[in-house]
């Protein structure tokens, strides 16, 4: 019997595991780590990304990463047609994957930036709802009237005259 539960569990685990998420450009990354040449590196960028679009069945497949796959085959047919050095189409290809990271990246930032002021105008209300400055419904509450203490006095006595001996007691 604990056979037959420990093979139900893990054929579950089996059937929840997931493809991490790859970017369209990383698999050229890759492929310039394993390649010189830039045919070879659009071709294994190509058939990488296209591997890992048939395992997550193309819900990730974007036009930008279309795009790019075009941009790579391009700049490996202008290398093998001579009209630009390898190293100049690597260069190249280098600089754009550079952008993209720079544009994703300052993307992240600003939904960051959008989440974090968010949060601080929640973390604002229920402050002031646990101070008694807003009610429930999130409204602020009109000011209490401040109290109102009687005005302390200073009250000293004047000599008016010293005979009689006579006082005057003035408050201020």
């Amino acid at each position: 019997m604990k056979k037959y539960i420990i093979l139900l569990i893990s054929l579950i685990t089996l059937g929840c595991e997931t493809t991490p998420q790859v970017g369209f450009f990383q698999h050229y990354e890759y492929c310039m780590n394993q390649y010189q040449d830039m045919q070879s590196i659009a071709q294994c960028g190509r058939q990488s990304r296209n591997n890992y679009l048939s395992k997550v069945n193309y819900s990730n497949r974007s036009s930008d990463g279309d795009q790019f796959v075009i941009y790579a085959d391009t700049l490996a047919e202008q290398v093998r047609e001579g009209r630009i050095a390898n190293s100049d189409a690597k260069i190249k290809l280098i600089n754009t994957i550079r952008q993209i990271k720079m544009n994703y990246m300052s993307a992240a930032a600003a939904i960051y930036g959008a989440q974090q002021q968010q949060a601080d105008s929640l973390i604002n209300n229920g402050l002031d709802m646990l101070s008694g400055r807003r009610g429930v419904d999130g409204s602020y509450r009109s000011a209490p009237s401040a109290p109102s203490f009687p005005q302390r006095q200073v009250c000293t006595s004047i000599v008016i005259s010293t005979n009689p001996y006579t006082t005057k007691e003035v408050c201020r």
